[in-house]
């Protein structure tokens, strides 16, 4: 009988191309032609830049010993043993840390791979900031913020990280972690002329759209932008040998309470590591991650920017101490902006003061909040309203009398009545199953 096989004729298969592999440690890379080219680029722009200085070895100082230990009088720094990572911003700083000149001496010995055979013995004695120093960020910060505030920046008090630029007609913001930037404005010609400034002290990359922000995806359509960590999420279940797991609806077992007298004792501590990943609950949270890798954060263009907020609290949720979950979430509009799930740092004597202790967090988070928005010139014009689902946490909020039940949370207590009092937040009573809150706090259904 001819079969497909005898006759040659197979199913056309696809195969999985998956990126060259990432070296472990910079002995790798040094034998890796594409990682060594790279680094090669890298050596040559700090000799351009003039980073170093080769000296002698200074007889009063004492570098690194040969198990790698450091003493005081020694900063000892591997050139290039930090590659930048892949981040696809929407501006780039080339060799941001290479602009800033250091005010203290530092000593550094040769990278290795990349010594001086003519003198092997000494050392570099460093001119400017480098990448894996300790002053490099503070440094390249500092020289960064003076760049901008001559070009009529303003940072806001509540966060360093963002710039704002105003003018009669057109708005540029900036935000900023280390040397990677993104940038947005009302005019895009105010835009393209602050990345191509001939007089910027800076060589700044247009990198494009925006795909991709610390380790964050970002998805851009025409009025939404979605945020997921998908990519990081297949590397991690890589990792832990899951990526063919079941998947898992919610991250843990419904009504579940932990407990470090649960189980017995390990008769050799070295097992604990292997022993994490075979736990129910661990495993469930890789489950859940698998089926929910996609999911991420949808922010919507809306006219609405008022600020609505939920608290929950879950009592005595930790069986060992009987301290208590609390959780909150704030919207802005449509948009989640910030959350929050935290096992408080005492033990509640009520449902209603874990509550109320929620909402001071709450409160002090929305203040924040506030801050930042009033730099964005987005005021709050009619009191902001926070749901709560027990009623007697709104009616503490919201009562000027004081109670002895409550004398031990006189400082929450006074920060939210003021709040209430001067009509910035107004607390409602919301139905437990219109409870937003409900999944910072305890594990519920999916349904």
């Amino acid at each position: 009988m001819l079969t497909r096989s005898k006759a040659g004729i197979f199913k056309k298969k696809a195969f999985l191309t998956t990126s060259p592999t990432i070296p472990q440690t910079f002995k790798q890379a040094l034998v890796d032609q594409n990682w060594r080219a790279t680094m090669d680029v890298k050596f040559q722009a700090l000799l351009r830049n003039n980073i170093w200085t080769l000296v002698h070895h200074p007889p009063i100082v004492t570098l690194s010993d040969a198990n790698g230990s450091l003493n005081s009088n020694t900063i000892q720094t591997t050139a290039l043993n930090t590659i930048k990572h892949a981040w696809l911003p929407k501006l780039d700083v080339q060799n941001a840390f290479l602009n800033r000149e250091l005010q203290e001496q530092v000593l550094m010995t040769q990278p290795p791979g990349f010594e001086n055979h003519q003198t092997p013995d000494s050392v570099y004695c460093l001119n400017k900031a480098l990448y894996g120093l300790k002053h490099a960020s503070r440094a390249w910060f500092t020289k960064l913020i003076h760049y901008l505030i001559t070009k009529g920046f303003q940072c806001s008090r509540a966060n360093s990280s963002p710039f704002f630029q105003y003018s009669v007609i057109d708005m540029l913001l900036l935000l900023i972690y280390v040397d990677d930037i993104l940038i947005t404005g009302s005019n895009p010609s105010h835009v393209s002329s602050f990345i191509f400034d001939p007089s910027s002290p800076f060589a700044l990359r247009d990198l494009g759209n925006l795909h991709n922000f610390l380790g964050v995806e970002v998805i851009q359509q025409s009025s939404t932008l979605h945020l997921n960590q998908c990519r990081y999420i297949q590397q991690f279940l890589k990792r832990n040998n899951m990526l063919n797991t079941k998947l898992a609806n919610t991250p843990g077992a419904l009504g579940k309470q932990l407990s470090t007298a649960d189980g017995e004792f390990l008769s050799d501590a070295s097992l604990y590591k292997s022993t994490v990943g075979a736990l129910s609950y661990w495993k469930g949270i890789l489950q859940h991650l698998k089926g929910a890798s996609s999911h991420g954060l949808l922010f919507q263009a809306s006219p609405s920017l008022t600020l609505q907020g939920y608290i929950n609290a879950d009592w005595a949720s930790y069986p060992d101490d009987c301290r208590s979950t609390g959780g909150y979430c704030l919207f802005l509009g449509p948009n989640l902006i910030s959350w929050s799930s935290t096992k408080q740092k005492v033990v509640s004597r009520s449902s209603v003061e874990l509550e109320y202790r929620a909402l001071a967090s709450l409160t002090a988070e929305i203040v924040w909040v506030q801050a930042i928005l009033k730099v964005l010139c987005i005021s709050q014009t009619t009191p902001l309203l926070v749901w709560c689902d027990n009623k007697s946490t709104t009616a503490l909020a919201a009562n000027f009398v004081f109670h002895a039940c409550s004398k031990h949370i006189k400082l929450d207590l006074h920060f939210i009545r003021d709040k209430v009092f001067q009509n910035d937040l107004h607390i409602q009573y919301t139905a437990s199953t219109d409870q937003v809150a409900d999944i910072f706090t305890k594990n519920i259904p999916s349904s």
